[in-house]
């Protein structure tokens, strides 16, 4: 995909809404699989701890942030920190995607 003025801000909101869609996921997967070995004790599932390693890796760098600010959101405000750190990600890697164009561009 080619990347124009015209369509810039919907690069960014595709890769923001994929890096949220694959946190949830990836939360949801980790906390289920956790869950059904509760009682048991049994190890973690390599497919759990896969998940778990690839949210710990997406919720850099707002939801670690928000965990040592003492700031407590309720109900569906509570999402805003895991959409604003898919925000900044998708922020980056437009970055880092502008700039590799760029270079190629030149040389």
């Amino acid at each position: 995909m080619r990347i124009t003025e015209e369509n810039k801000e919907s690069v960014f909101v595709w890769i923001g809404g994929a890096h949220l869609l694959v946190t949830v996921i990836s939360l949801l997967f980790s906390f289920g699989g956790g869950m059904a070995r509760f009682e048991t004790g049994a190890p973690l599932p390599f497919s759990a701890q896969a998940a778990r390693l690839t949210f710990e890796v997406l919720q850099w760098p707002v939801i670690p942030l928000c965990v040592m600010l003492p700031i407590e959101l309720p109900g569906p405000i509570g999402f805003l920190p895991f959409i604003l750190n898919s925000a900044v990600w998708g922020i980056g890697l437009y970055w880092i995607w502008s700039l590799v164009v760029w270079r190629r561009r030149r040389v």
